[in-house]
């Protein structure tokens, strides 16, 4: 029998289709191998951890100062984007000047974050505290919640000012700890909430009549003969004599009380993401960050010897009451941490010192202060130089009262002429513990006048507790009353605690990618589809 070229052909043709239809079956079912068992995406559906992930917002920028930020929108049923019929504006307050913004949530809305989760990782390494995690929801198991795991299993809980602290369930007689997130540098620095970063300098220089109330550069210099703004957003120091900026809370908080439509003690406090849904949270602001970027003149007089910088705050050490805190870096590169007191303010304390070499004349510095977490530390372009530490006990934590609405926040500059070219102020992530007349708070501990209540929450094997970022809009495991019956019955009946904790069966796995955020629109009324590459990044 003889063969043709077109049977051979033939042959060819149906070896290539099955070859080619084994290779998507074998696809897709690598495809769903994956994603069962080691990676998963998902969407960000609400804002329980913004601003670290963002669920559906509306994207807004500053026509003033440029400062871009995301705001929650109220919504028409579950997750329901505005429409024609449902349209939604309103008016925001900008973060850094303080403009209105008008805003139309229907061009403006947009979807959450796209994430990727590790589901593998738990089955080869504990989670970790700081972790952020997506889990089955423990009232509701088809539902998934994405937050921060902040307790882990064997330890008590307590929530004392804003942070979080622990002991060990197998020692009761062991002092607690506070938790420190700077354990992990990329979580502190992923967690720091501006207050105002001087790049968003406003066009109108505050003095709009669109405003409610007129904005002013929140750093007051002492000396301002010798400091200038210069090309908007920097400051000019000449070198005559050290200059002093002082931060002015007051009249920041001051320009910004049309956020909710009402005066508050502390406006900063609150969290620009949650203008529209009315969570308010009225946080004290303790733990800051400075940021200051100087660059010496280029003909600076050398025989000055150098920049020196002295950053001051005001906080809660190992007393009862706010002291001055002081942290400086001389012109000689040498490093001092020191604490005050309010009866001898000239008196110093030593705390920490070091030395490294003095800040360079040829090129710019990038020096940061740090007061958080019951921790002091000094950075120079991104590393740490100096630290100081402390540990309250937690009877003093207890007794002393909150703190102070705000501190009293300085920077001061001496020696070379030097061009400031990047001033911030961040503050900490609080997580929030005053009193709620609607529900009690699991792990919280309430602090009105003299009165103290809540107790520790008690973790025991294999139970975590997690917490939300957005911690003034976060339905998470202070709150949580419900527990599905099936889970309670399979996965806690023998534990004491069985409210606001996760289970180990319930953990899903690691967030660690954003691979889609929210995309740009071609224009305002256009559905979202350029890729918004300059969001994608790890989680922390």
């Amino acid at each position: 029998m003889k063969h043709t070229a077109t049977d051979s052909s033939s042959k060819k043709q149906t070896e290539s289709f099955k070859e080619t239809f084994e290779s998507i079956v074998m696809a897709f079912i690598l495809a769903f191998v994956f994603r069962a068992f080691i990676v998963e995406a998902f969407v960000i559906p609400t804002g329980s951890m913004a601003p670290t992930l963002m669920g559906q917002h509306a994207d807004v920028t500053c026509p003033q100062c440029g400062y871009n930020f995301e705001s929650d929108v109220p919504k028409t049923g579950i997750y329901k984007t505005p429409t024609v019929e449902e349209p939604y504006t309103a008016t925001l307050t900008c973060p850094m000047c303080s403009y209105p913004i008008k805003i139309d949530a229907l061009n403006q809305v947009r979807p959450g974050d796209r994430i990727l989760v590790h589901k593998f990782i738990y089955n080869f390494s504990e989670p970790k505290r700081w972790d952020v995690v997506v889990f089955k929801n423990p009232a509701e198991p088809q539902a998934n919640f994405i937050k921060r795991l902040v307790g882990l299993p064997d330890e008590k809980l307590f929530i004392i000012d804003g942070n979080i602290y622990t002991q060990p369930n197998a020692e009761p007689d062991s002092p607690w700890q506070i938790q420190r997130k700077t354990q992990r540098e990329i979580v502190q620095r992923t967690v720091w909430q501006p207050v105002y970063h001087s790049a968003f300098y406003p066009l109108d220089e505050g003095a709009s009549p669109d405003r409610e109330n007129q904005w002013q550069f929140p750093w007051v210099a002492d000396m301002p003969q010798s400091i200038k703004r210069v090309n908007r957003t920097w400051l000019q120091y000449d070198g005559s004599t050290p200059t002093r900026l002082d931060f002015d809370y007051k009249q920041l908080s001051t320009s910004q009380v049309n956020i909710f439509n009402k005066s508050v003690n502390n406006a900063i406090g609150w969290y620009p993401y949650n203008q529209l849904t009315g969570e308010k949270s009225n946080e004290p602001i303790e733990d800051i960050r400075i940021a200051i970027k100087v660059v010496p003149e280029p003909k600076a007089d050398i025989a000055k010897q150098g920049v020196g910088l002295t950053f001051m705050t005001t906080g809660r050490t190992d007393g009862l009451i706010a002291v001055p805190i002081r942290a400086v870096i001389d012109q000689k590169g040498k490093i001092t941490i020191a604490t005050s007191s309010n009866e001898s303010p000239d008196t110093w304390q030593q705390r920490a010192t070091s030395q490294i070499q003095p800040l360079p004349l040829d090129r710019a510095s990038l020096v940061e202060f740090w007061f958080v977490d019951q921790q002091v530390s000094l950075w120079v372009d991104g590393q740490r130089i100096s630290t100081w530490e402390y540990d309250v006990p937690i009877q003093k934590l207890i007794q002393r009262p909150g703190a102070p609405i705000f501190p009293q926040t300085s920077v001061q500059i001496q020696g070379v002429a030097a061009t400031i070219t990047q001033l911030d102020l961040d503050r900490d992530l609080y997580y929030s513990s005053g009193p709620n007349p609607y529900r009690k708070a699991l792990g919280v501990l309430y602090k009105t006048g003299s009165d103290r209540h809540g107790e520790p929450a008690m973790l025991q094997t294999d139970q975590f507790y997690c917490l939300g970022d957005n911690s003034p809009s976060s339905s998470d495991g202070r709150f949580w009353t419900d527990v599905n019956p099936w889970i309670e019955q399979r996965m806690l009946s023998d534990k004491k605690q069985v409210t606001g904790v996760v289970p180990r069966e319930l953990m899903i796995g690691k967030a660690f990618f954003v691979y889609f955020p929210a995309p740009h629109r071609l224009t305002p009324t256009t559905m979202g589809i350029i890729p918004n590459f300059g969001d994608v990044r790890f989680i922390h």
